[in-house]
């Protein structure tokens, strides 16, 4: 496969994870924080996604008790976040140096957040996201490295 259709294969993950991600986003603004776990709940098996479910949980007990200056900070974050994985979308589709630099960065605080929340008790869908995004960073390490020759 060609660079650029590979950098288009990143693209669409990370424009999707980005329109994931921001929707996410713009549905706490109208969140109430007792109804969390029951709507989250939903989301998850609408979309198919029981991976996620023991990621995502110890963060929904988190949510339950948080009030609604905190939850719009999360929103903005959120919103941040998206934004940035879009534009890098964009950059990776049209092959943009720059986006692969983006990508690159993201990919070592993903990594970063991964290592971090793994632990002992994590189990082998925890273990295979992370080598996925390795892989993702090890990649574009490499492509930037190849194309400063």
């Amino acid at each position: 496969m060609s660079t650029l259709r590979n950098l288009k294969v990143i693209a669409v993950f990370r424009g999707f994870r980005g329109v994931t991600i921001g929707a996410a986003g713009v549905s706490l603004q109208a969140l109430d924080t007792q109804n969390f776990s029951p709507r989250l709940d939903q989301f998850l098996d609408h979309l198919d996604m029981p991976v996620m479910r023991p990621v995502v949980q110890p963060f929904v007990h988190e949510l339950a008790q948080v009030d609604h200056p905190l939850l719009y900070q999360i929103m903005v974050l959120c919103l941040l976040w998206a934004s940035l994985l879009l534009v890098q979308s964009y950059g990776l589709w049209t092959g943009r140096r720059w986006s692969i630099w983006v990508a690159l960065g993201t990919s070592a605080m993903v990594l970063s957040g991964f290592v971090w929340m793994l632990t002992p008790a994590a189990g082998p869908r925890a273990w295979l996201l992370l080598m996925v995004n390795a892989l993702v960073a090890a990649y574009l390490l490499r492509l930037l490295f190849r194309r400063q020759r």
